[in-house]
């Protein structure tokens, strides 16, 4: 592959075996010549491309004189055999498409610059290409021409030269915007929050000349100014695209420009935020602190009952305030309304009140930050990505701890907390094709529940109640404590397995001894352990410029080499 972009397929006894996308770089073919056989794939053309034929005899000869050539076939042969879900080459040509009248002028520009501080870039419109060939008219030279070919070679020698190339398309459906469109991997149409007539069919043509190319991402951008308390993901909008995704872009705000030009390269960082009950809260410290070391938070992922706290830092996007935005959707509830545990010790009905006062009726789409969170799905056992739909809906099934809150039922079946099949989230992140970047906050206790009485086979409510209230007061471990506790370590072979594949660049378990699991009523104190812990003010940046890294952290370690002897726990670090 020269440049563009190949889909390999195929299907063996009725059933696919290869599914798999291949960018600049990779070869495909190897597989016959070596085994003298027909090709076992099929591949088709995802974006124009260029390939460079290599003989039979021609292979032979290059791999007879260069043996190592051959080590490096056999590599590319066994990653595709032992990792078929392989996630797709990152984009190296955008096509952003400004349909709304609206949006910042010299937007397309402003990403490209943010875009060119991460490797090589190259920007081009259809000025841009005339001027290069001191001709004007050459961009809408048509197919089969001697200029269209010699428009093609430049895109081609551009692709090569590049890391990225962004390209900006004319506000209508021209033949430079077509040529634009087939050329990239990813496509971004930036829309009004409630376009009129004229900018819908424009949304309608551009969607319909991206869907004739296969496997393209398609992502919509809405603008809007820098802060509206409405929705604004448009349902005629997404019923029309059927978009890969929804950005929201705040107007006038340059950070938000920044972090759409980090998403479209591919270079955002993602941030994963474990479960752990009461303890969550601790993760809004922690957020604040990693924000003023001068990490840019773009994607959050959340699972349990810190998703509450993840929703409401992707709708600021700001971790300065998240505090007091969520005790004030909590002050007054009951979360722990204890009922007839007959589904659960809870009823859900205070979890919910305090949920929905906290976010509101927003939609995922419309957060200023890509959000996800998981939960359970009990009858089919598969893990559920809530990425679009109400917010507040999503996290009522990630926080539905089996047994203390009771499940939520969505067409006949069981969603509970994303914690007991994934309780660091991860996944989603890596999966992400903006995401360059994975850093993971772990709150969860590294110890379970303990008991200061052996009560021997068995032990009833009336015997623990007598224990609790005596004199030699004795501690019994609780149903809700057992219960996460018990859903925490099934997890954990999970997480470990994302630590181990080095799907995290930064994992941060912060150490949070005294603070329980169902400790909803100290919210700012909570969040303050976790801002000491992860201890500003610290650069991070100089970690992970040694390559990735993993602490155990106790509060201020990070940010000094000191830290209060009465939350002290000795640190642990490991940088490969």
């Amino acid at each position: 592959m020269v440049t563009g972009r190949l889909q390999l397929t195929a299907i063996n006894d009725g059933a696919q075996t290869l599914d798999v996308s291949v960018g600049r770089g990779d070869i495909v073919g190897e597989l016959g010549i070596i085994e003298q056989a027909p090709r076992s794939a099929a591949a088709t053309a995802t974006r124009d491309s260029t390939l460079a034929r290599l003989s039979e005899e021609a292979f032979e000869t290059l791999t007879g004189r260069y043996p190592k050539l051959m080590l490096q076939v056999f590599r590319k042969i066994l990653t595709r055999v032992m990792r078929p879900n392989l996630s797709a080459p990152e984009a190296g040509m955008i096509a952003v498409a400004v349909l709304s009248p609206n949006a910042d002028v010299d937007m397309v520009r402003s990403i490209s610059r943010e875009i060119e501080s991460h490797g090589p870039t190259l920007f081009l419109d259809r000025e841009q290409v005339s001027r290069f060939f001191n001709r004007r008219g050459v961009v809408d030279a048509d197919a089969g021409t001697a200029e269209q070919a010699r428009h093609d070679e430049l895109l081609h020698e551009a692709d090569v030269t590049h890391r990225w190339v962004v390209l900006e398309t004319d506000p209508t459906l021209t033949t430079w915007s077509r040529r634009a469109l087939r050329s990239a991997d990813r496509v971004v149409l930036v829309t009004s929050p409630f376009p009129d007539e004229r900018e819908h069919e424009l949304i309608r043509a551009f969607t319909e000349a991206v869907d004739t190319v296969t496997d393209r991402e398609l992502w919509m951008v809405q603008t809007n100014q820098v802060f509206i308390n409405r929705p604004t993901a448009n349902k005629a909008v997404i019923a029309t695209m059927h978009p890969d995704r929804i950005l929201q872009h705040h107007r006038g705000l340059p950070s938000s420009t920044a972090r759409l030009g980090r998403l479209a390269s591919g270079t955002a960082t993602g941030v994963a935020l474990s479960g752990g009950g009461g303890r969550s809260f601790a993760q809004i410290g922690a957020l604040r602190a990693l924000a003023e070391a001068g990490h840019n938070l773009d994607v959050v992922t959340r699972t349990s009952m810190g998703s509450v706290v993840a929703s409401m830092f992707a709708l600021v996007a700001d971790p300065k305030n998240l505090t007091e935005h969520i005790e004030e959707g909590f002050r007054g509830t009951n979360v722990i309304d204890y009922t007839l545990p007959l589904v659960s010790l809870t009823s859900g009905k205070g979890l919910t009140e305090a949920i929905i006062a906290t976010v509101g009726p927003i939609l995922i789409e419309e957060l200023t930050l890509p959000f996800c969170c998981l939960s359970t799905n009990l009858t089919t056992a598969q893990l559920v990505e809530h990425r679009r739909g109400s917010v507040a809906d999503a996290l009522r099934a990630s926080v539905s701890l089996p047994g203390v809150f009771p499940p939520v039922v969505v067409n006949g079946e069981l969603l509970v907390d994303g914690g007991v099949m994934e309780n660091l989230p991860v996944g989603p992140l890596v999966r992400d094709s903006g995401v360059g970047t994975v850093l993971a906050v772990d709150v969860a206790p590294p110890n379970g529940p303990g008991s200061s009485l052996a009560y021997g086979s068995g032990v009833s409510g009336g015997q623990a109640l007598r224990h609790q209230v005596s004199r030699n007061r004795a501690s019994y471990p609780g149903i809700a404590n057992t219960v996460m506790s018990s859903m925490l370590r099934s997890s954990a072979r999970a997480r470990n397995d994302a630590l181990a594949d080095d799907n995290v660049d930064m994992n941060l378990s912060v150490n949070l001894r005294g603070v329980k699991l169902l400790d909803f009523d100290a919210i700012s104190e909570i969040a303050e352990r976790g801002y000491r812990a992860t201890g500003p003010p610290w650069n991070a940046s100089r970690a992970c410029e040694r390559g990735r890294a993993r602490f155990m952290v106790g509060p201020g370690l990070l940010g000094s080499k000191y830290w209060r002897e009465t939350d002290h726990t000795t640190p642990q670090q490991s940088v490969r």
